[in-house]
């Protein structure tokens, strides 16, 4: 039996979709299959930026984010609202960043 709740997202990485996990105890990980992105219009020379992209999604969410591997992301205590922004966040993130 899991121990979380998975909420799917549409849109940011088509071959690998990222995925948010709810765990019991609150806390989130969001999983991306490749980081950066395979499909980075930014482009995977830019290293720096995809290296400090929890702070990325720790600016637009306003909570502590941190990195536990390349593609793990967890945030400890996330507000209430925090699992709506992200997957808007990330399903529409390649329109916004243009």
């Amino acid at each position: 039996m899991k121990n979380y709740r998975k909420i799917e997202i549409i849109g940011f990485e088509e071959s690998s979709e990222p995925e948010i996990r709810i765990y019991k105890d609150g806390h989130i990980k969001l999983i991306f299959s490749y980081m950066p992105p395979l499909n980075s219009e930014i482009g995977v020379d830019n290293f720096e930026y995809w290296e400090s992209f929890e702070n990325v999604l720790s600016e637009h969410l306003d909570v502590l984010i941190t990195r536990d591997d390349d593609e793990i992301f967890i945030i400890k205590h996330p507000e209430e609202d925090t699992v709506e922004k992200l997957k808007i966040f990330l399903e529409n993130y390649w329109i916004e960043i243009h």
